[in-house]
């Protein structure tokens, strides 16, 4: 990265925590601060102001541009477009916008900085945000902060999936620790002894499906163990599942659920049909195992309903929770 490409994310790193309209310090302190030259500095300050994010003023400094808002464009922050999830989510939404006059902007990958995610929202103009944030996100405090401060710009943000922590926003998505709750009572009701819960222990969406589990495990004796899937391949962990000799298992990712139980299917001392499961599972997927109970996940009603509560006119924050369907699969 050139020098006066350093500086310009340093003070992109200071707009940040601006609001439009307000100035940037003084360019002598900056250049103490940041330790560029005047003429780094320039450069950088000369492309922001290009791109719309700051206004110089002559006699008054430098700083956040105001900007006329765009209503008519929805900007959209999903983590991938490989995985499937993700994909049928941008059908739902792009179908819900279409119906509505509305354009969709696909806002850029923010895995490494958040400086071009900010700077399309600024340059676009945007006052709607659908955002659906990974677990990766709500462990950088650098992306929550960027939410937050969106927020007292008075753009309006729906949030799928994964609440914010802090962030007035409205939230479509799940309510994990009733609809695990609920499906871990339904397995054990055959009176099993143990369970076996499957899924990703950095996820914040694991955690809330765990808290289900154990609360519908309450006052019992059951065991539980938890296998951990992160960056596994299926076959290790299904050969884990097999040796621990369990009554029923719980699969709480809904990307492996099917995959894990077709390498379970296909293990030739082991009968699957012995163990009582329950799983979350993809759209339009089918969990190979004709006894379970699935929870299936709604990905283009979630995105359409994400777009119906972004355009109604009620400003007030509002929580909708999408119920998961019980599906009773048992024969």
């Amino acid at each position: 990265m050139l020098k006066y490409q350093q500086a310009k994310q340093k003070v992109l790193d200071k707009v940040y925590k601006l609001s439009p309209g307000q100035p940037l310090p003084p360019v002598r302190s900056l250049i103490k601060e940041l330790g560029f030259s005047q003429i780094t500095l320039k450069r950088a300050f000369d492309e922001l102001e290009a791109e719309k994010v700051l206004k110089r003023e002559k006699g008054a400094g430098i700083f956040v541009a105001e900007s006329k808002n765009n209503s008519n464009l929805v900007g959209v922050l999903i983590p991938s477009l490989v995985q499937k999830s993700y994909s049928q989510l941008l059908i739902g939404i792009q179908e819900e916008l279409s119906e509505n006059g509305r354009d969709l902007l696909l806002l850029p990958n923010h895995s490494k900085t958040l400086v071009p995610l900010y700077r399309s929202i600024k340059n676009n103009k945007l006052t709607n945000l659908i955002i659906n944030p990974s677990s990766f996100d709500l462990s950088n405090i650098e992306f929550i902060n960027l939410l937050h401060r969106l927020s007292d710009e008075n753009i309006r943000i729906v949030i799928i999936d994964i609440p914010v922590p802090g962030l007035r926003a409205d939230f479509i998505g799940y309510e994990n620790i009733t609809a695990f709750a609920e499906l871990t009572r339904q397995i054990i009701k055959d009176g099993v002894r143990n369970i076996i819960a499957v899924g990703k222990f950095e996820s914040k969406v694991y955690s809330s499906r765990l808290a289900g589990i154990r609360q519908a495990l309450t006052g019992s004796d059951i065991e539980l163990h938890q296998i951990d899937i992160t960056d596994r391949l299926v076959h290790n962990v299904a050969t884990e599942i097999k040796n621990i000799r369990t009554d029923a298992l719980l699969l709480c990712d809904a990307g492996s659920s099917v995959d894990l139980i077709y390498e379970l299917k296909g293990m030739a001392d082991y009968d699957i049909t012995k163990i009582q499961i329950g799983g979350v599972i993809e759209q339009n997927e089918r969990l190979a195992a004709e006894h379970a109970l699935t929870l299936e996940k709604q990905n283009i009603v979630m995105g359409r309903a994400a777009v119906e509560m972004l355009l109604r006119q009620d400003k007030k924050t509002k929580i909708s929770f999408m119920p998961l369907k019980l599906n009773n699969n048992r024969r």
